[in-house]
């Protein structure tokens, strides 16, 4: 039975290709509750994080229109930064699943 089950998972594996990682920053649909609605989130690049990065930042360069586009723009981060809580955690959460980020590293970038 057990080299059954490795031979399915064997069978099921996908070898990934330029394709699928060109096409891995495509936009993903949100929930964000606090708002009663969704949001689309285009995942970081490396370049977006090489050197840390700013949980305001992370959304000003995630939000985005469901083509991928940016909602907001730098001189948007004042207003990011004044959303309400449930808001901006809720963006946070959505950019730290879609990321693959641990919801300790937000943690720990927001000083808590």
């Amino acid at each position: 039975m057990a080299k059954s089950k490795k031979k399915a998972a064997k069978a099921a594996e996908v070898v990934l290709t330029r394709e699928h990682f060109l096409n891995a920053s495509a936009p993903q649909k949100f929930d964000i509750p606090a708002m009663g609605g969704v949001v689309f989130i285009k995942p970081l690049s490396a370049e977006d994080v090489v050197g840390g990065v700013e949980n305001d930042t992370m959304i000003l360069k995630s939000v985005c229109d469901e083509k991928g586009h940016p909602v907001f723009t730098e001189a948007d981060l004042p207003n990011i930064k004044a959303m309400k809580a449930g808001v901006f955690v809720g963006l946070l959460k959505a950019i730290t699943k879609l990321n693959g980020f641990s919801e300790e590293g937000i943690e720990e970038a927001q000083g808590n």
